[in-house]
């Protein structure tokens, strides 16, 4: 289950005296100097976007000594209103998972918030969602900036640890009500490569941690966004998929949570592909 954080208010006047906090009020935020923040490549991003970032030795990265490496930097526009980031660092193949920390600068990258590797928990994989280390924020801009700077990297310290995974067996055993095996977790080891998913929505809501020198006014929620072509064009191939294989339970599934994010042809191409 992603674990959303929020409750934390910064004033631009505070940024200039004390290190911003962390989610429940420690003071642990890794000193990175100015220069390296600028030389960052920052990718833009406009909510609502879903990205999947791949962190390996092609992309930028800080050598700040912290033992960090590879290092996903991006901007957000901060005339939105409240912006919701959902994060997801996905366990590969072999039992390895980058374990996220968050830093969000204003813009004149100034430190606001950072959110610890111990914010983003492990998650189970359900559905269309593999195994995870997961977590939500929102942010509330304020006014007079034109955007905000999150930067995601992992530390020496979370490399030295590790995040225990459930045995598949006993996921499955739980999912259709048998007893679990008496076997042992599964051992993820942290490193500093891996893969992002990143969802940014945009709405007009309070209650987020709010990043500049002035409080924001509640204004109306912002409409429902539409589905993506891409999160389409792939329910549309995984629903034909499974009932070419024979899977209409499968077929079935896809199609309902296709439906619940808004995309109006999933019943037709489920009718179509089991004819």
């Amino acid at each position: 289950m992603n674990k959303t954080l929020t409750a934390l208010c910064l004033f631009g006047t505070m940024l200039a005296v004390q290190p911003p906090a962390t989610a429940d009020g420690r003071q642990e935020v890794p000193a990175i100097g100015q220069q390296q923040l600028a030389a960052l490549q920052w990718q833009p991003l406009n909510p609502p976007v879903t990205e999947t970032l791949v962190l390996d030795d092609a992309g930028p990265r800080l050598d700040t000594g912290l033992g960090e490496g590879p290092v996903a930097a991006f901007t957000l526009p901060a005339d939105r209103g409240t912006l919701e980031l959902t994060l997801h660092s996905l366990v590969n193949e072999h039992n390895q998972v980058f374990a996220p920390n968050v830093l969000v600068l204003d813009e004149q990258l100034r430190p606001a918030a950072f959110y610890p590797a111990d914010a983003f928990p492990f998650a189970s994989g359900r559905l269309l969602l593999d195994n995870r280390l997961a977590g939500s924020i929102r942010l509330t801009p304020m006014p007079g900036q034109q955007r905000i700077h999150i930067l995601v990297f992992t530390r020496s310290e979370d490399l030295a640890r590790h995040t225990m995974m459930p045995h598949p067996a006993k996921v499955h055993a739980q999912a259709i009500g048998n007893q679990p095996p008496a076997i042992p977790d599964v051992r993820v080891s942290h490193q500093p490569q891996g893969k992002l998913q990143l969802k940014v929505a945009a709405e007009q809501k309070q209650g987020a941690v709010v990043i500049g020198p002035q409080p924001l006014a509640a204004t109306a929620a912002s409409p429902a966004a539409a589905p993506q072509p891409e999160t389409e064009a792939y329910f549309t191939q995984a629903i034909r998929a499974a009932a070419g294989q024979g899977d209409i339970d499968k077929a079935l599934r896809l199609m309902e949570e296709a439906e619940r994010l808004g995309i109006d042809a999933a019943r037709r191409t489920f009718v179509e592909a089991v004819k």
